[in-house]
Order: structure tokens, then sequence, then C-alpha cells
């Protein structure tokens, strides 16, 4: 029984950090999509396609290094 608990437990903690993660990568793509795709050219903000694609390749490196931190996941005392 303590195992099926503590995979519930698990299976919350993956669930919040999935969603933390989506919810960075939503945030971090609404604003550098459109500036790397020009919309702030009138501003005279523009990244070059090089500095795109290292942007892009560094939100997959955030989210993946923050997926990590379920490493050190550690069940929950329910037993006491």
């Amino acid at each position: 029984m303590r195992g099926v608990i503590t995979a519930l437990d698990l299976v919350g903690a993956v669930r919040r950090k999935a969603v933390e993660n989506l919810a960075w990568a939503f945030a971090y793509n609404s604003v550098l999509i459109p500036v790397a795709a020009g919309a702030l050219s009138w501003a005279g903000i523009v990244l070059g396609p090089e500095i795109a694609g290292l942007a892009m390749a560094m939100s997959s490196v955030t989210v993946s290094a923050w997926a990590q931190t379920l490493r050190r996941w550690t069940p929950r005392g329910v037993w006491g």
C-alpha cells in the first residue's frame, strides 16, 4: 500500500513540474518568437537568426534542467 501512495505522490510531483515547465516555455516563447520574427523591428529590437536559435536552445536547456530537479524528489512521510 505504501508503494501506491508513494507512486501517487510522485505522479503529483511530476505533474506539478510539467505544468511549471509548460508555463515557463509558453511565457518565454510568447515573448521571444515575436521578437525573433521582427515584431519589434520598429523599435530597433531585432534578433538575428543565430541569436534566435540560441535563445530557443536555451529555452529547451532550461526546461530540461528544471525537470532534473525531480531527481531530488523524496516521498513525503506519510506513515509517521
